[in-house]
C-alpha cells in the first residue's frame, strides 16, 4: 500500500480530540456554554448515575444492561427518568463524536413518551387564578407568595425567568406602575409593564425584606429556586380539581389577554416568543367566535 493509500485508509478507531483526560473533564466540555438551569439539571443527573450505576459512572465501561439495571430502581417521576436517559444519551454521543468513546451505550435506550394534556387543559379560568391569590393570603410566606402569583400571572414568564429576578430588574415609574426587565432564553431581555396595583404590592415585599439581591427569597434567604416555585403553585392549588405548575399562569396570561383583545404582537412580546405565529396557538385553545359567526349563511 502506498503512502498515499495509507493516508486515506480509516482508522480502526476514531481521533480522540476530546482533549478530555477522564469523564468529568468530558461531562464539563459537554456542558461548555448550556443554560445555568441545564447544566445544573444535567449535573444532577450525572450524580445520579453515578450513585446508582454499578461500579459508578465509568463511561468507557459502560454497558446496557448496567443501564437498565440502575433504570430498574428509579422511583422518580418519569420526566425525571426521561431526562435522566436523555442526558446520559447525550453525554456519550458527545463523547463519540469527539473520539473520547468508541461507543454510546445508551442510543440503545428509549424514552417512554408520556402522554401531556393539551394546551386547553392547561389553561387556567380567571376563578381558579383569584383561588390561587386566595390561597396565597393564607400561606407561610403571604406577601411573597402572593406578588409571586400576581407577578407570575401578569408577566407570563417563564419559570426560570421569574426565579430569577433580581430587584435591580424593578423599575417603578411616576406614574405608580412599574416595569420588569425580564432575561429570557439566549440572554435576550425584554421588558414588561405591571399596573399599579401589583407595583404597591412589589413596594410593599420590598419594604419588608432586604430590599436587594434576589426578587424572590425561600425562607432560608437563598434565591427561590425553579423546583421551589413548582412546590409552591402545587401547594396554592391544593383546594383545586387541577395540579398546575408555574407553567400554567404562562399559558393563561397569554390565553385571557388574547381573549380580552390584547394585540396579539403585544402578547408574543411580553412573552417572549420568538415569533408571533407561536403566540396565535392561544387563538385556537379555547375558541369562543369561530369563522362561522361571519358567515351569511
Amino acid at each position: 500500500m502506498s503512502s498515499r493509500e495509507l493516508a486515506r485508509a480509516p482508522s480502526s478507531a476514531p481521533l480522540d480530540v476530546s482533549g478530555a483526560r477522564n469523564d468529568r473533564e468530558l461531562a464539563a466540555a459537554w456542558l461548555a456554554g448550556a443554560p445555568e438551569t441545564t447544566a445544573r439539571a444535567y449535573t444532577q443527573d450525572l450524580t445520579w448515575w453515578d450513585r446508582e450505576l454499578a461500579g459508578g459512572l465509568r463511561l468507557r465501561e459502560l454497558t446496557v444492561a448496567a443501564i437498565v439495571a440502575a433504570l430498574d430502581k428509579h422511583t422518580g417521576a418519569e420526566s425525571t427518568r426521561a431526562r435522566r436517559v436523555a442526558s446520559l444519551r447525550s453525554l456519550c454521543a458527545f463523547g463519540v463524536r469527539v473520539g473520547y468513546l468508541e461507543q454510546n451505550a445508551a442510543a440503545a435506550l428509549r424514552t417512554r413518551r408520556r402522554a401531556r394534556p393539551d394546551l386547553a387543559a392547561r389553561i387556567l379560568d380567571p376563578s381558579q387564578v383569584s383561588a390561587l391569590l386566595l390561597a396565597a393570603q393564607a400561606s407561610r410566606q403571604p406577601l411573597r407568595d402572593h406578588a409571586f402569583v400576581r407577578v407570575a400571572y401578569a408577566t407570563g414568564a417563564r419559570v426560570a425567568e421569574l426565579c430569577a429576578l433580581s430587584w435591580s430588574d424593578v423599575r417603578t415609574r411616576a406614574d405608580g406602575s412599574a416595569v420588569v426587565r425580564i432575561t429570557g432564553k439566549g440572554g435576550k431581555r425584554r421588558s414588561v409593564w405591571l399596573p399599579e396595583r401589583i407595583a404597591r404590592e412589589l413596594a410593599e415585599l420590598r419594604a419588608a425584606g432586604p430590599g436587594r439581591g434576589p426578587l424572590w427569597r425561600a425562607r432560608t434567604g437563598r434565591r427561590l429556586a425553579p423546583r421551589d416555585a413548582h412546590r409552591l403553585i402545587r401547594r396554592l392549588a391544593s383546594g383545586l380539581d387541577v395540579a398546575p405548575s408555574p407553567h400554567w399562569l404562562r399559558h393563561s396570561c397569554a390565553t385571557h389577554a388574547v381573549e380580552a383583545g390584547a394585540p396579539i404582537h403585544q402578547v408574543a412580546a411580553d412573552l417572549g416568543h420568538a415569533s408571533v405565529a407561536i403566540t396565535t396557538r392561544y387563538l385556537h385553545a379555547r375558541p369562543t367566535i369561530g369563522v362561522a359567526h361571519w358567515l351569511p349563511v
